[in-house]
């Protein structure tokens, strides 16, 4: 049920997407510029892949959960990539939604295209709540293994 409303970015499809699609390029690099580093561990960090959420579907939103997950390509048994930041864009104009890292006041997007927020991976975070109409894009920056 979730894969009917998460529509998973691979790097390479990203890639693609970022030169066909209107207007995501420049939220990929939007959110690249909201990172507090440009290296980690000695890389440069890079869009290494994304999600695009229809949240207003409870099977994608998402209860307690690192993006360190994220490391593992689907189908793989082994870490391809480390993951350090994500990057979440509301992608919908409207709607109620907001997430929350634990041990942090809930952050509220304020209905409006565009707005985001960006986070270290290893973070424990999940979806507070989404209403009907609600789309999202999380990116994930790291550095390909």
């Amino acid at each position: 049920e979730q894969a009917k409303h998460t529509l998973l970015l691979s790097r390479e499809v990203l890639e693609l997407a970022r030169d066909r699609l209107p207007g995501l390029d420049a939220l990929v690099e939007g959110g690249l510029r909201q990172l507090p580093e440009t290296h980690a561990e000695g890389h440069e960090l890079v869009p290494l892949h994304g999600d695009i959420l229809d949240q207003g579907s409870g099977t994608a939103r998402f209860a307690d959960h690192q993006d360190i997950e994220e490391e593992v390509a689907v189908g793989a048994r082994a870490p391809d990539r480390r993951v350090v930041y994500t990057v979440v864009i509301a992608l919908s104009d409207g709607g109620d939604t907001a997430m929350r890292i634990l041990g942090q006041d809930e952050l509220a997007f304020m209905g409006e295209a565009g707005s985001g927020v960006a986070f270290r991976s290893a973070l424990w975070h999940r979806t507070e709540r989404a209403g009907a109409g609600v789309w999202k894009l999380a990116v994930f920056y790291g550095y390909p293994m």
